[in-house]
């Protein structure tokens, strides 16, 4: 149950996250500064999927399937990297 919790808690937080970032973008927003923002958000829903496919791996080891097990560890690896990944092309974009 208090998985279950933590990870409602994840994705209210990333939709709040990306909807407050969301806001602060106007018609006027420069295209870089849309592109970061957009990868920004994509990082943040990769990194919370990959925290939901983590929690799925912890769950599923003593009571899952095993097929979920094998598959829940490294898509959770995966998603994590990939909110990386997007998050350092958000800065990168910032930057240049």
């Amino acid at each position: 149950m208090v998985d279950v919790v933590i990870v409602s808690l994840v994705w209210t937080l990333a939709l709040t996250l990306v909807r407050h970032s969301q806001s602060r973008v106007t018609t006027g927003t420069p295209g870089r500064e849309l592109t970061a923002h957009r990868l920004q958000a994509l990082g943040v829903f990769s990194a919370a999927s990959g925290l939901t496919f983590f929690v799925v791996w912890l769950l599923s080891d003593s009571t899952g399937p095993r097929w979920v097990h094998a598959l829940a560890e490294p898509a959770s690896l995966i998603a994590i990297a990939v909110a990386a990944v997007f998050s350092g092309c958000s800065a990168w974009v910032r930057a240049r």
